[in-house]
């Protein structure tokens, strides 16, 4: 059983379900700017988790320069990510 993000996933094709997943938020949480970054908070913070909870996404350095993680600044998940960069 592979252990991703806030569930246990018992297959290696749901697991890579989770990492395109990933790449997703990914997209969406880079279409936020200073002014509406608020709005992508949520999508900036499941996007953290999920990319903690799988080891092959850690080469999302840039995370940090999103204005919508950049909003997390202060809160647990954001220095987590840091902390791991």
């Amino acid at each position: 059983m592979v252990e991703c993000s806030y569930f246990f996933v018992s297959s290696p094709l749901l697991c890579r379900c989770v990492r395109f997943n990933v790449r997703l938020l990914k997209e969406l949480v880079q279409t936020y700017t200073e002014e509406n970054a608020q709005r992508g908070k949520e999508y900036a913070e499941a996007l953290i988790v999920h990319s903690v909870s799988d080891p092959s996404s850690f080469v999302l350095d840039d995370l940090l320069t999103f204005p919508a993680v950049k909003v997390l600044e202060g809160e647990k998940v954001h220095e987590v990510w840091r902390r791991l960069h």
